[in-house]
């Protein structure tokens, strides 16, 4: 007797999208499977299923595992001010699956044969159909050989300001070399004005981001003396990990009042844009109070409503949330940067920055998006507004950012 594996997932698999399983036995006595999915590293059970024969194949049955998996990855995030790189854990998830015959000996339901799969991964992302139709497992996890892409749907060649976050990330797998990052600032004329080089690195996690932030990388002055600046993962022997992403230069107006906003994107990073010219809004939604007795002693001991003409209360506030809302708006947008930024109002994760170590989350209230080409509108700088939802307890005016 023995189980045959038919179908599996790619060995990094996005936890939104499809995990799909299909197992055959060549047991004409089978009555069902069970399957047990574990944690790769630690071996704890995560789930453990009955899979029923599926009625066109009385001896095989399949199983989509992203509902399950899907709950195991999580959001996990850091400040842009510490280091040049960083890793993550709680973003991905390596696991395997025991599948064991559950068949009929003589009357009895006895386990046969069983078939544990090699180790796969699911990182937290939800790639759309056409996305992950084309998605290979190789795209964001570093190959020998290969030019890895980033997790990120940014167009390349956007411009951003000194202020702004930036972060890069990528995967990788068995393969570990030593690495570094290079970052390296142009002039108008494309000539390289300033260079520079990150400490090596190695890691055993397996999702890394690069910090690719102006402030960590440059000066303001060598930032505002460059037209743009590329940055590109390399290993020890200077062989090209990675693509290459090109930022360019934004000078915006002192006058300007800056916002970071970054979410979770669809590839499973996290994306940043910097918002300009915020207009709060500041409101106390419905009170929670309760009545109460306003006939108390007065500080000559008689029972009155009032003590020296200081009328007692007759309700008592229990709370009172608030909300701050902001108004943002964006610089002049492409097309492409259009496209892009419709992708923040399906975020399940969106941030504001309010200074370089604190970032609070926040919803937005949108949920449409022209997307129309600047052709065809009449206002041609294409500049879009979003409204952004502080939750109960945070007040930015503490923060000096409005």
């Amino acid at each position: 007797m023995a189980i045959t594996l038919n179908n599996f997932p790619k060995n990094f698999t996005p936890s939104g999208n499809a995990i799909m399983f299909a197992i055959n036995s060549d047991n004409s006595d089978i009555v069902y499977f069970t399957a047990e999915v574990k944690d790769a590293v630690t071996s704890n059970t995560i789930a453990t299923l009955h899979l029923e024969c599926t009625p066109s194949n009385q001896t095989g049955a399949y199983i989509n595992l992203s509902s399950i998996l899907n709950s195991y990855v999580g959001y996990e995030f850091t400040n842009y001010v510490d280091n040049y790189i960083d890793t993550y854990t709680k973003q991905i998830l390596s696991y395997k699956v025991t599948f064991t015959e559950m068949y009929n000996n003589a009357g009895a339901i006895t386990a046969g044969a069983t078939l544990t799969t090699d180790i796969f991964n699911v990182f937290l992302s939800n790639l759309d159909t056409i996305s992950y139709f084309n998605y290979t497992e190789n795209t964001y996890v570093l190959t020998s050989g290969q030019l890895a892409k980033f997790m990120t749907a940014k167009p390349n060649n956007l411009k951003i300001n000194y202020d702004s976050i930036e972060g890069l990330y990528f995967m990788q797998d068995a393969y570990k070399p030593t690495m570094k990052v290079v970052f390296k600032a142009y002039n108008t004329s494309n000539t390289i004005i300033q260079t520079a080089t990150t400490p090596t690195f190695t890691t055993t996690n397996k999702i890394i981001r690069i910090n690719c932030s102006p402030k960590k990388i440059f000066t303001e002055a060598q930032f505002n003396a460059a037209a743009y600046f590329t940055a590109q993962l390399f290993d020890n022997s200077n062989v090209a990990l990675s693509e290459i992403r090109t930022y360019y230069v934004d000078q915006m107006p002192c006058s300007f009042k800056k916002l970071n906003v970054t979410w979770l994107n669809r590839q499973g990073g996290y994306d940043s844009y910097t918002f300009v010219n915020p207009e709060p809004t500041y409101s106390t939604t419905s009170r929670n109070t309760i009545q109460i007795n306003n006939m108390k002693a007065d500080s000559t001991g008689l029972i009155s409503d009032n003590n020296a003409g200081i009328f007692n209360q007759t309700t008592k506030q229990l709370s009172a949330p608030t909300e701050l809302s902001l108004k943002v708006n964006t610089r002049p947008l492409t097309d492409i940067e259009n496209y892009w930024l419709a992708d923040l109002l399906q975020s399940p994760h969106v941030l504001l920055q309010v200074n370089d170590t604190v970032f609070i989350p926040i919803s937005i209230t949108e949920n449409n998006q022209v997307l129309t080409s600047r052709r065809y509108i009449k206002d041609t700088a294409n500049i879009k507004q979003y409204t952004l939802q502080l939750p109960d307890g945070f007040n930015l005016l503490s923060f000096n950012i409005l």
